[in-house]
């Protein structure tokens, strides 16, 4: 029932044919990873080119596409996905609810993630293609060393990293 609502949603903003869409839904998390506190620890967010590459590749793999773009309710968050997130076929979700966010996002075919386990859940979810951005810890920092060299331990097998 809630895909046949996604379905209905994302046929108001496409003149895509619904039976052949693949629904990409983005999810971009920035505004706490970019505390001074946590750069100094080694966090990174991902910028414009990634999400610009990201976004792209889907366009080249499928010829009817439409992405669902979600951020946090921070303002700089929102302001930041306004200005880098663009394009006919990219729909920028308001903001509602974690739980509704979540839901919609774990409904897609395929998934765009940032930084952080809201966007790692949603794409696990989804269960679909899956881009990830590959360097969210700096080199030789304290964050880093959290993870393996390869960083398997965090990143799902078969998820391509940007």
């Amino acid at each position: 029932m809630l895909k046949d609502a996604i379905i209905g949603f994302t046929s108001n903003h496409t003149d895509k044919p619904v039976e052949k869409l693949q629904v990409v839904g983005i999810h971009i998390r920035r505004g706490d990873y970019l505390d001074k506190d946590k750069i100094a620890y080694g966090y990174q967010t991902a910028d414009e080119e990634y999400i610009n590459k990201s976004i792209n590749y889907f366009r080249s793999k499928f010829k009817h596409v439409l992405f669902l773009a979600y951020t946090s309710y921070y303002w700089k968050d929102l302001l930041w996905r306004e200005k880098h997130v663009v394009g006919s076929d990219v729909v920028r979700m308001r903001v509602t609810s974690p739980e509704v966010d979540m839901c919609v996002l774990s409904k897609c075919n395929h998934s765009i993630i940032t930084v952080g386990s809201f966007g790692w859940w949603a794409a696990w979810l989804a269960n679909g293609t899956t881009i990830y951005y590959k360097n969210v810890a700096k080199n030789n920092s304290e964050y880093r060393n959290d993870f393996s060299e390869d960083m398997t331990d965090y990143f799902y097998p078969g998820w391509i990293g940007f």
